[in-house]
């Protein structure tokens, strides 16, 4: 009688152990998942973020005062610089989709999870403005993950205040 006590009570044990490391592993198994879909997010918000700095750096080099932008509106920028490399006059420009949620750099779709991009525009004196009296902008850009993990959607948000010298 003793040994069927031990033997029972040796399973009891055993099976809360083994259940101890099951969850444990589904548990990290679930932090490494998030990890990994989150590590993809932030990767392409630096992505685009990149890129946009890049760009804007760019906006109205040796192009006359007041004619570098050719677009603004809350999810449109359209501006001209002069393009060194290649000695002629370029553009570029930045429009978001809402419907299909695309964010394109000229006409090409930049695909990367981009959920929303607004842009607001700036006088010298920081109240709102428009056409040639832009001095300034920001942008706001939302990436999201369109695989929910878990019940939830990676997010990742970046704001951008830029003062371009060229204006």
């Amino acid at each position: 009688m003793q040994t069927i006590i031990e033997i029972i009570g040796s399973t009891i044990i055993g099976g809360m152990l083994l259940l101890l490391i099951i969850t444990s592993k589904t548990n990290v198994s679930k932090a490494s998942n998030s990890q990994v879909i989150n590590s993809k997010i932030q990767s392409n918000l630096t992505t685009i973020s990149n890129i946009i700095e890049t760009d804007i750096k760019k906006l109205g080099y040796r192009i006359p005062d007041g004619t570098s932008i050719t677009k603004a509106d809350s999810t449109n920028l359209s501006f001209k610089f002069y393009n060194d490399s290649l000695s002629i006059t370029d553009s570029i420009s930045y429009s978001f989709n809402n419907t299909t949620k695309k964010l394109f750099r000229n006409t090409k779709s930049m695909n990367l999870n981009t959920s929303n991009f607004k842009l607001c525009y700036f006088d010298s004196t920081g109240n709102p403005a428009s056409g040639s009296a832009i001095k300034s902008f920001k942008i706001a850009l939302t990436v999201q993950d369109t695989f929910k993990y878990d019940g939830n959607s990676v997010i990742a948000y970046w704001e951008k205040t830029f003062k371009p010298q060229n204006l």
